[in-house]
């Protein structure tokens, strides 16, 4: 091999390796679940990671105390369809910030 194919190779394997290193969360959506009946109050965030190169949410995040439905392709941010109260069968209000 040489000299320049070797530095190219290694090239190559220092942007995979930092292209790796380098993805964080880009953006990030809090959602507040109550039910009007009980009052039963729970948060959870959903994350969009990615770098430079590109970024794809995560899925809809499950919640303890009220049954969720999401809505979600990898592009586009999760959007909650349905979430009922597990105490009470309520439907939920949902707050998103």
């Amino acid at each position: 091999m040489n000299i320049w194919c070797w530095i190219s190779v290694v090239y190559a394997i220092n942007l995979t390796t930092t292209s790796v290193q380098n993805m964080g969360i880009i953006d990030s959506t809090k959602h507040t679940l109550t039910c009007p009946k009980c009052g039963v109050v729970e948060q959870a965030s959903v994350h969009q990671k990615g770098s430079r190169f590109g970024a794809t949410w995560q899925q809809g995040p499950e919640f303890h105390n009220f049954e969720v439905v999401w809505v979600h392709d990898d592009f586009e941010e999760p959007q909650l369809k349905q979430a009922k109260c597990r105490q009470c069968g309520v439907d939920a209000s949902a707050l998103m910030a």
